[in-house]
């Protein structure tokens, strides 16, 4: 767990640290070329990221669950006895 706090913390603190990066590009190209050419700029640099991370094993299967074996219901309830929902 506190390797997945400090991901959450690193990306809160880039995702803040470029923000102003980010407004102040945005700002200049809105300034000089019109909001036309910032939205499908904004989308092409979207996907780059979305890309980028899907071509990467360890973004691709972060928090997915791989089960080697799938449980048989006669193996979970073997040492366990049964309780009924009426006894609860």
């Amino acid at each position: 767990m506190p390797r997945l706090t400090a991901l959450a913390g690193l990306l809160t603190l880039t995702s803040f640290g470029v923000f102003p990066i980010s407004v102040a590009l945005g700002a200049l190209v809105v300034r000089h070329r019109g909001p036309t050419p910032f939205f499908p700029l904004a989308a092409a640099t979207t996907a780059v990221a979305v890309l980028a991370g899907l071509s990467q094993r360890a973004w691709r299967d972060f928090g997915a669950s791989h089960p080697t074996i799938t449980p048989n219901r006669q193996t979970i309830w073997k040492d366990k006895p049964h309780e009924s929902a009426a006894s609860q």
